[in-house]
């Protein structure tokens, strides 16, 4: 597995697993993936965010 630094070109894979885990009873939410890439890009744009994705060695 590699870690690196999460980059704008992530946000739509991001928001592809946010609906995935919190689309569920649990949570009791509803996630779309256009409000998903806009919550996420919220956080990506401020200065101060810093994010890590993981990605499996290919």
């Amino acid at each position: 597995m590699f870690i690196r630094k999460m980059e704008n070109k992530d946000i739509a894979g991001c928001a592809e697993i946010l609906c995935a885990i919190y689309n569920n009873e649990l949570w009791m939410c509803r996630w779309d993936k256009e409000t998903a890439i806009e919550y996420l890009n919220d956080f990506f744009e401020n200065k101060k965010f810093v994010g890590y994705v993981a990605e499996e060695n290919n």
